[in-house]
């Protein structure tokens, strides 16, 4: 729309926008999306003009073709190079100018950020809560090369599973400080999702109280914030980059029917940690997930990169919840109103969970031992787990 009516300023244009009953002057992140929006060929689906055929490597998109079991994978012995990437829609052009489309270049170039300086997954385990002190991990080639290489270093240095042997219960409770399932959908959520235009990298923290996944930009309207934050599925959506999307889907990364959240969600739930925190500004710069720890993983996280798995806690390695529960029964405390404390349900199998490997460990006891299932019973914290308390506290 044009600046001003007058004379002087009428061929001057800017872009606007409506902001609920405003019209606003678009900034350049406003300019940016209205862009993307309106662009008639996605950005995975355009041509490189600084690319060649010699940049696709025969040898990705052999092995790609071959893992998704495509007849193609046998007629491409035989085929001519261009015709196969023809069929498989990663080149474009004339004959005697065909190019790479980016999308080409992003699955089957060895070095993508060539091309695309974003395309980089950036991963730092941090040590302790200062953040002083960290290691980092840098993930480059195709895309998804990169997802399933960042997946298994994550698997095999952070991730973690504790056994807890609860008393009077025949199988051992088992779970996860991130489950993986959850972890594998964020990561290849954010490598389907992020802008390639941009120079920003996949971020990956490991903080001794939650993983994050950082990427840019946010996702695109009509997805606002709080959209993120309701727990109801998210119906109308658009996608950036819908040619990565089905590349992934053939590999069995994603889904590409805007369920990766809800998946997060269940797979949290299923491992008993606490919800996900799905996070972007309002002005959709950037997409975070955040993905809390289990709150009964001992403390703290491993300090180098090792596996431990299983794992079986010190006798004085307690969570942040038997810690509290210790703390609660200084005063004898029924077993409701501990769990009521801890915000539980007063159910058995939450008493097995929370009440019972402190029995075991003989940090608690019962006020009326000889008979465990007494109506008036109650909890009470013992000496070793009051000087236990002492402890955690520096005293």
């Amino acid at each position: 729309a044009p600046v001003s009516l007058s004379k002087e300023r009428r061929g001057q244009r800017e872009y606007y926008v409506r902001h609920f009953a405003s019209t606003t002057k678009a900034n350049v992140d406003d300019q940016r999306r209205l862009l993307e929006l309106t662009a008639k060929v996605p950005f995975d689906d355009r041509i490189n003009h600084h690319a060649s055929l010699g940049d696709l490597s025969l040898g990705l998109i052999r092995d790609h073709l071959h893992e998704i079991k495509s007849k193609l994978a046998d007629e491409a012995v035989t085929m001519p190079f261009e015709a196969v990437c023809r069929q498989m829609r990663i080149v474009s052009g004339p004959p005697e100018y065909c190019k790479p489309l980016n999308i080409g270049l992003l699955m089957f170039n060895e070095q993508p950020e060539q091309f695309f300086p974003g395309a980089v997954i950036e991963v730092t385990v941090f040590r302790g809560s200062s953040g002083r002190s960290f290691a980092e991990q840098r993930f480059t080639g195709p895309l998804s090369r990169q997802i399933k290489q960042a997946l298994r270093f994550l698997r095999t240095t952070v991730l973690r599973e504790e056994v807890h042997k609860l008393a009077d219960v025949a199988e051992a409770q088992r779970f996860f400080n991130y489950p993986y399932a959850a972890l594998e959908e964020a990561v290849a959520n954010a490598v389907y999702h992020k802008s390639y235009e941009l120079r920003n990298p996949i971020e990956i923290n490991v903080r001794p109280q939650q993983l994050e996944i950082l990427s840019f930009p946010g996702a695109l309207p009509p997805i606002t914030a709080a959209q993120l934050r309701a727990t109801r599925p998210i119906v109308a959506r658009n996608y950036r980059n819908r040619r990565i999307g089905d590349f992934l889907k053939e590999l069995h990364l994603t889904e590409g029917k805007a369920t990766g959240l809800g998946t997060i969600r269940t797979a949290m739930a299923s491992n008993g940690s606490p919800p996900p925190v799905f996070e972007m500004d309002e002005a959709g710069n950037y997409f975070l997930v955040i993905l809390p720890i289990h709150a009964d993983f001992p403390e703290p996280q491993p300090s180098k990169f090792t596996r431990i798995l299983p794992s079986s806690p010190a006798k004085t390695s307690l969570t942040v919840r038997q810690l509290a529960i210790l703390r609660f029964c200084q005063q004898p405390r029924s077993r409701k109103a501990i769990l009521a404390e801890l915000q539980l349900s007063a159910s058995l199998a939450n008493s097995a969970r929370y009440l019972s490997p402190l029995l075991v460990k003989g940090y608690l006891t019962f006020t009326i031992p000889e008979t465990p299932k007494h109506i008036h019973q109650r909890y009470s914290t013992t000496p070793s787990g009051r000087q236990l308390l002492g402890e955690q506290s520096g005293e």
